[in-house]
């Protein structure tokens, strides 16, 4: 199984490929970029990661997308549906490259793979974990109408907040 292109206005969300590497490494490995999910990274684990998004199409059938920029063709970061095994729930998350923040590329590309994961998958509810630092993620997730779940738990305890997604669309 791999995961199907889905194309937006602006995007297509896609698997990853080979010149995506050097932007995905690039944020993986920069402390002040990866500090909220777990950076950083060394440079080995950041390159392989889009490979592992990519295979867990096939393990467990989910996974992530890269996300391209239509009118460049430039990657801009990933979105993911996925479940590690440290996790209590199935997680939406996304990571996007400095040059891609605020154009609004996470919310456009994360509508869509909600969709996915709810209407495709078929998941009854899918959660953020998001830093309480991170008020970038913070903010995209309250716009994607994404509610705080006090009470879910977290990753290995993590003191992580949790914003558990809804089904419907939300607002534009």
């Amino acid at each position: 199984m791999t995961a199907p292109n889905i194309e937006t206005e602006r995007l297509i969300l896609r698997m990853p490929i080979a010149s995506d590497v050097a932007l995905h490494s690039e944020t993986l490995c920069d402390p002040e970029r990866s500090k909220f999910i777990g950076g950083p990274y060394p440079l080995e684990e950041a390159q392989e990661e889009l490979d592992d998004m990519a295979s867990d199409w096939d393990k467990v059938g989910l996974g992530g997308w890269a996300v391209e920029i239509k009118e460049t063709g430039k990657f801009a970061g990933v979105v993911t549906i996925n479940n590690p095994a440290d996790f209590p729930e199935i997680e939406l998350g996304w990571v996007f490259h400095k040059s891609a923040e605020g154009k609004g590329y996470a919310y456009e590309a994360i509508i869509p793979m909600r969709r996915y994961a709810f209407d495709v998958i078929g998941l009854k509810t899918a959660v953020s974990y998001i830093d309480p630092e991170n008020k970038r993620s913070l903010k995209l997730a309250k716009r994607l109408r994404a509610i705080h779940d006090p009470d879910a738990k977290t990753p290995k305890n993590d003191p992580c907040l949790v914003y558990r997604h809804p089904k419907e669309e939300p607002l534009q």
